[in-house]
């Protein structure tokens, strides 16, 4: 008999092979990484933040209220959380230099022609390899705004992150039993009954960064 196949998804991978992803996850996120991107947050603004803590609220308490063994490691620094808009310079791209004035000037009038930017928070699901997410409707205006900035010169083409729009708020830890993944996806779904948030993104930025999370910021330019 072969054995199952792994395709790094959370929920549906042999628990042996979600426990190793984890254990990669946290190494990872330990690990320096340069770049530049596009970004709302970082931080974003008191209302935005509050909706994000409710989120985060509901989900802890759903879980309290069940016998779950494992751990998440929560993000501490609320100030670093935001949504990736575009990656403008991906890691293995970057060269050291920040963006010319020029290209500055360019990503700033393509943002600003789809101002005012909003999404829509649809609660919490464990994405990847152990990321807890505040999932993002997918907004109507990202695909045009990003296929307009990877047209820009010195803008990486490829894509950022993974195919889901979302808030990073905390890692699930290894070890995890079958029985916690499945009170993980429990309690996901509660928070995903929950009636969805609009939210005004007004803090955008463009950012250089030396940290995945955003939680060394080495330049800000802010464009809304």
């Amino acid at each position: 008999m072969s054995s199952p196949r792994v395709t790094g998804n959370f929920w549906t991978d042999p628990i042996e092979a979600v426990n190793r992803g984890l254990l990669r996850g946290a190494k990872k996120d330990t690990t320096k990484a340069s770049g530049i991107t596009l970004i709302a947050g970082c931080p974003f603004e008191t209302d935005v933040q509050q909706q994000l803590q409710s989120s985060i609220d509901f989900f802890s308490k759903a879980l309290d209220g069940e016998d779950f063994s494992g751990s998440i490691a929560w993000r501490t620094d609320r100030c670093a959380l935001h949504f990736t808009l575009c990656g403008l310079v991906l890691p293995q791209h970057f060269d050291g230099a920040f963006l010319s004035g020029e290209t500055v000037e360019l990503i700033t009038n393509i943002v600003q022609e789809y101002l005012p930017l909003k999404i829509e928070l649809t609660g919490m699901d464990i994405l990847g390899m152990g990321a807890v997410s505040i999932i993002v409707s997918k907004p109507a205006w990202i695909d045009g705004m990003r296929k307009k900035l990877r047209e820009v010169d010195g803008i990486s083409n490829q894509k950022f992150g993974g195919d889901t729009n979302k808030i990073v708020v905390g890692r699930i830890e290894a070890p995890l039993t079958e029985e916690d993944r499945s009170i993980l996806k429990i309690c996901c779904q509660q928070s995903q009954k929950q009636e969805s948030v609009i939210v005004d993104l007004d803090n955008i930025n463009i950012i250089q960064f030396n940290h995945r999370f955003l939680e060394n910021v080495e330049k800000r330019i802010r464009i809304g």
